[in-house]
């Protein structure tokens, strides 16, 4: 499935060229593919007149040293690899029994009984070595919605024992890291539908078919190992392109510690009288006001090594490092950190929603493409922007967490002391923020865009109260404050709206540091959420 995270996207283009292309654009230089193997990215940056150049990393790092002694985690198989035995391939590009290269694959690869095959009239026998392997989104929408394993599939090389001509099938697995190997388990697997035949639910059972291999990457190769027996595949390989058909655009993983700004990476490959290539590097607010993209130089080498440069407006940064590259999905590590771009678009941006949208409705953004989800995320962030301006406007002192989309009022301005009453001055702060908030929401530009508005009480997490008895607080300073704010004349379209929920002290507010700020997590917050039909 898919999902998402903040952006406000300004796409700063500049062609680049790559590999075997030749580049007429202005200011991108023409690169060739060097004699080690390594792939150099075409040059730009802000300026099509101002190239930049790769710079030199603080420290040269040793590929092999890393691939032996960094921890494996399942995200670094994420992506397609497939065989580079030409053999295998018809004219088309794609596999096909009929070339030949089956037979021999075959003949040399460990084999077994097929335990999927239930047939009682022919057995199956079956390569236990792939000719392909998928993990992560390159499964597919279906299989990658099981979201309690890691899911891979597998293309093994088969035939039935009544038959001379081998051919292929896919096989699905879930999978394990241990170390330097990956256990495997095969499963087969239903779905259930809705009355407008959408898929609602995956349901699968382990059907015994179960593999080990030993495995080592090495740039974009990925071994797997079986007694004295082994297969290397690549990603992104293409028999009809010269194996430059790869490209990678991903996100940062959803929790995941990303580089410094650095939200997304994407190599494109263009067709365009050869293969052109964008190396764009999405780039968060913390270096400005708006998220954007940067394009960069970038150079990937065959042992691993992968060099990148990206022109800031204040300076250039370096980075290099060790990756595992599926295709798709981009993992980076120096040995000691590791950050996986391996989310999707529905991933980056559905983390931005977040809070603001129903647990109930959150599905539905798994239907929608990336243009769709870029619309809501844009009008979300500008509805907080507005706000934000709005209650500055009106001299309202308001938290306003673009984030979590929550706009926070001390409580200590509404109530007095420990009680749920409303102050008088309360009464006067609610009175200006129910107005400008309503103004907001309710002009032509949003109308329609909320669906509903919750009221959420919270205290702070002070000694001697327990989430128990500090939720009936919560819960009535919540109502105490949506009560007032349908008395207040000119809010009539809130009626409907508003709804009210107590967190006691489950949700408490963090400073820098990560420390709990008691002052801020006493608070009543207004936070909207989004109606994704309109």
């Amino acid at each position: 499935m898919k999902k998402f995270k903040s952006i406000i996207a300004i796409v700063l283009a500049v062609l680049m060229a790559v590999g075997f292309a030749a580049c007429g654009s202005k200011g991108a230089t023409k690169s060739t593919t060097a004699d080690d193997g390594a792939i150099e990215f075409g040059k730009a940056n802000y300026s099509e007149d101002a190239p930049v150049e790769i710079g030199t990393p603080d420290k040269q790092l040793d590929a092999d040293k890393i691939y032996n002694s960094v921890k494996y985690e399942a995200d670094m198989f994420y992506g397609d690899y497939k065989s580079t035995d030409k053999s295998l391939y018809g004219s088309d590009g794609y596999f096909d029994y009929k070339s030949g290269g089956f037979a021999e694959f075959y003949e040399n690869a460990p084999k077994m009984n097929d335990p999927t095959n239930k047939s009682d009239y022919s057995k199956r026998i079956v390569s236990t070595l792939p000719i392909r392997f998928e993990a992560g989104s390159s499964v597919g929408y279906i299989l990658s919605s099981i979201k309690d394993k890691n899911v891979c599939t597998l293309s093994l090389v088969s035939k039935y024992e009544s038959s001379d001509r081998p051919s292929y099938s896919e096989y699905y697995f879930t999978y394990e890291v241990d170390g330097n190997k990956i256990k495997l388990k095969g499963f087969d697997y239903d779905t259930e539908s809705n009355d407008d035949h959408e898929i609602t639910k995956v349901n699968y059972e382990f059907n015994g078919f179960e593999l080990e291999y030993e495995f080592a990457f090495r740039g974009r190769e990925l071994t797997l190992k079986q007694g004295d027996k082994s297969v290397t595949l690549r990603s992104g390989y293409s028999m009809k392109i010269n194996d430059t058909s790869f490209d990678a655009s991903a996100y940062l993983k959803s929790g995941a510690e990303g580089l410094p700004n650095i939200n997304r990476i994407m190599l494109e490959r263009m067709h365009d009288k050869g293969s052109k290539f964008y190396t764009d590097f999405l780039v968060t607010r913390d270096r400005d006001d708006y998220d954007y993209f940067v394009h960069g130089n970038c150079r990937m080498e065959d042992n691993g090594l992968i060099t990148f440069t990206i022109p800031y407006k204040d300076g250039t940064v370096t980075y290099q490092f060790v990756y595992f590259f599926g295709g798709q999905e981009l993992v980076l590590t120096d040995g000691d950190k590791t950050y996986f771009y391996t989310g999707s678009y529905y991933d980056y941006y559905g983390d931005s929603f977040g809070d603001n949208i129903d647990a109930e409705e959150k599905d539905k953004l798994g239907e929608m493409d990336e243009q769709q989800l870029q619309q809501i995320e844009e009008k979300k962030t500008d509805l907080m922007d507005d706000l934000e301006k709005e209650f500055k406007a009106e001299g309202i002192d308001v938290t306003v967490n673009k984030d979590t989309g929550e706009l926070a009022m001390d409580s200590t301005v509404l109530f007095g002391g420990d009680s749920a009453e409303l102050s008088a001055e309360g009464k006067a702060f609610l009175d200006k923020f129910v107005k400008a908030y309503a103004k907001i929401i309710y002009n032509d530009k949003y109308d329609g865009f909320i669906k509903k508005t919750m009221v959420e009480g919270h205290i702070a997490p002070i000694s001697g109260t327990t989430y128990e008895s500090g939720l009936p607080l919560s819960e009535e300073r919540a109502k105490n404050v949506k009560d007032y704010c349908l008395s207040i004349k000119g809010t009539e379209k809130l009626k409907e709206t508003l709804e009210t929920k107590g967190y006691s002290q489950s949700k408490p507010v963090k400073d820098k540091d990560g420390n709990i700020d008691c002052d801020a997590s006493r608070r009543v917050s207004f936070r909207f959420i989004i109606n994704l039909d309109k």
